[in-house]
């Protein structure tokens, strides 16, 4: 029944149960929704990453239950970064059921960035 709830996910659903039993809820048809993962591709030596990390770290508390934020440095983990052809950095992909939906690459302002993640919620 849980199978693919990453474990932020599971923590939010959590939340969501406060004082109810799996029962009520099911009864009550709440309908468990998986959390979008935002991929963030990032190097130590870039100076746009630099810029952004501050932002994702603020969105990242802020759409905490909503979003899963994933840090992938392209120098440690190439593998990963050639799985979803970056190139340029920072380069960040939004994903559903672990599927991509959306891509952007480059820094953008917090309310831009912000927005452009809700809009995938």
């Amino acid at each position: 029944m849980f199978k693919g709830l990453t474990l932020p996910t599971f923590s939010a659903f959590l939340k969501c149960m406060q004082g109810r039993s799996l029962n009520s809820v099911l009864d009550n048809r709440v309908i468990l929704i998986y959390m979008v993962k935002v991929l963030d591709f990032w190097a130590t030596w870039c100076g746009p990453c630099k810029m952004m990390a501050p932002v994702v770290e603020e969105l990242e508390k802020e759409l905490s239950g909503k979003a899963e934020f994933v840090k992938v440095n392209v120098d440690e983990d190439v593998t990963t970064a050639q799985q979803y052809g970056v190139l340029s950095i920072p380069t960040y992909v939004i994903l559903k059921d672990d599927k991509e939906v959306d891509r952007t690459v480059g820094g953008r302002s917090k309310e831009a960035f912000k927005t452009w993640v809700e809009s995938h919620l």
